[in-house]
């Protein structure tokens, strides 16, 4: 059972509420990535694309409050992805350190344009941007059995 279903959603969303009226700023909240199959991942209304990947560029953003990272996609589980897409993932102590040439699954949402204002982004940067939470290695999916659960995909030529 991960943490988010012990939590609840209500309750987490009272906590942030109540975070945020008695005035305690985003820094003093500590927050942690829930412990989250890819497949449940995959089923969150925010979720717009599920594919694996090997990193072809990682470029910093203007003010370096994240980065774009450029992948070269080989399956799609979710979504209409291109053989080349670009999303974002803001800097943050849960990030992805991505590494050129490694593959990764990654589960990306629709950037909100308040989200790009603020981060900052490249203006050509694609308007995804990684759930880091849920995110990962292919090697780590591989390990955990995302890939098993998730099944084949559509492969990319």
């Amino acid at each position: 059972m991960t943490w988010l279903h012990r939590v609840g959603r209500a309750r987490l969303v009272h906590i942030v509420m109540v975070s945020c009226i008695s005035g305690l700023s985003p820094a003093v909240v500590n927050a942690e990535c829930p412990n989250m199959a890819v497949s449940q991942g995959m089923a969150l209304p925010t979720t717009v694309a599920v594919f694996s990947g090997t990193v072809s560029d990682i470029e910093e953003s203007a003010g370096a409050r994240g980065h774009v990272v450029t992948f070269d996609v080989q399956r799609v589980w979710k979504g209409t992805v291109t053989k080349r897409v670009s999303v974002y993932q803001l800097n943050t102590s849960e990030a992805i350190p991505f590494s050129a040439g490694m593959p990764y699954l990654i589960v990306a949402y629709r950037v909100p344009p308040e989200e790009r204002e603020l981060s900052g982004t490249i203006q050509r940067a694609a308007a995804l941007g990684v759930a880091t939470c849920i995110s990962r290695t292919l090697e780590q999916a591989e390990r955990l059995g995302d890939l098993r659960e998730l099944g084949p995909g559509r492969l990319l030529r």
